[in-house]
């Protein structure tokens, strides 16, 4: 019984590890776009 509860942990951790890893990565990626976004607004209005 104590195995198959192990089992059911670490799947769900796995899972909680992976949504943390996405989330972080989505933070990551829309921090990117917006700075490239104020790099290009910056350079129209100097243009």
């Amino acid at each position: 019984v104590s195995k198959t509860i192990e089992c059911k942990l670490t799947g769900n951790n796995v899972k909680d590890d992976i949504n943390v890893v996405v989330s972080y990565v989505i933070r990551l990626l829309k921090a990117l776009v917006g700075e490239l976004e104020q790099q290009k607004s910056k350079r129209s209005r100097m243009g």
